[in-house]
């Protein structure tokens, strides 16, 4: 199972949300909208970059990762 965090209201946030969505990965996705909320997952996950997708064994951060992680995964 996959994570998708987003930025809410970004273009890139919402590529990489269609991107996923066409393909046969299961995800879960969490809109990030508010500076607290950014800082709490800077913090707690080490995220520095929206959109991030997150497994147990990958991470992806950033739409051109995500791409290419999607190129190698399906």
């Amino acid at each position: 199972m996959f994570k998708l965090y987003l930025l809410k209201g970004s273009r890139h946030s919402e590529d990489a949300y269609r991107l996923l969505s066409d393909t046969n990965l299961e995800f879960e996705a969490e809109s990030i909208s508010g500076r607290e909320e950014l800082a709490s997952i800077y913090f707690d996950l080490g995220i520095r970059e929206l959109p991030t997708l997150i497994s147990e064994s990958s991470r992806a951060e950033g739409l051109d990762e995500i791409q290419a992680f999607l190129k190698r995964s399906t």
